[in-house]
Parts: C-alpha cells; sequence; structure tokens
C-alpha cells in the first residue's frame, strides 16, 4: 500500500469480541498478526471473505457488524431508525472517543 493513507478499516470479529474498548481489541490483533509471521495462529490476513449469512461472517479477520458496539450508543427499536429527538441522546462525545485511538 505505497502511497495509501490507511485510513479506511473495519473491526473484525476478533476486534468485536473487545467491544467494550475497542482500542485493545486492535491493538490484540495487531500483535498477533505483527509477531506471528509464520501464521503459526492460522491469522492468515489474505483469506478475508466479504459476505456473510444475515450479517454474520466465519473467521478471526473477517468483517463484523459490531452491533454490540453499536447498541452501547443507539437505543434502536424494532425498525432501525432513529427519530430526531433520539438523535440527540447520543453521547456523540464518548462515542468518539471510544472510536479514537489512545494516546500512549
Amino acid at each position: 500500500m505505497a502511497g495509501s493513507l490507511r485510513s479506511f478499516s473495519y473491526p473484525s470479529n476478533l476486534i468485536a469480541r473487545f467491544y467494550k474498548n475497542p482500542y485493545i481489541g486492535i491493538l490484540a490483533q495487531q500483535s498477533l498478526l505483527e509477531y506471528d509471521p509464520l501464521n503459526q495462529l492460522g491469522f492468515d490476513s489474505t483469506k478475508i471473505e466479504y459476505s456473510s449469512n444475515l450479517g454474520k461472517t466465519i473467521g478471526a479477520l473477517n468483517p463484523s457488524e459490531y452491533w454490540y458496539f453499536w447498541r452501547e450508543f443507539f437505543n434502536f427499536g424494532e425498525i432501525n431508525i432513529l427519530s430526531e429527538g433520539e438523535l440527540e441522546k447520543i453521547d456523540s462525545k464518548n462515542l468518539f472517543l471510544k472510536l479514537a485511538p489512545l494516546k500512549i
């Protein structure tokens, strides 16, 4: 990816397990990939599939809907549309803080 800004990503099924603290999940996934050059753990990042069955994917590195995380900030009912009033109640400051990387 020479010359790429690398500004696009998605939460994987592995990262989704850390939905209360996504940055820790990202660090865990990054360390599992970077410190396993022989792929002994089986996280072969070249086998990522972008297909799902009712929103569910199989494999640690495949995309996740990340539903538990979103549900913490968005109170969806039976239909996943928020009213103007519900949008105003979203704790956007906390949402952005959880999505931003920590300064260590």
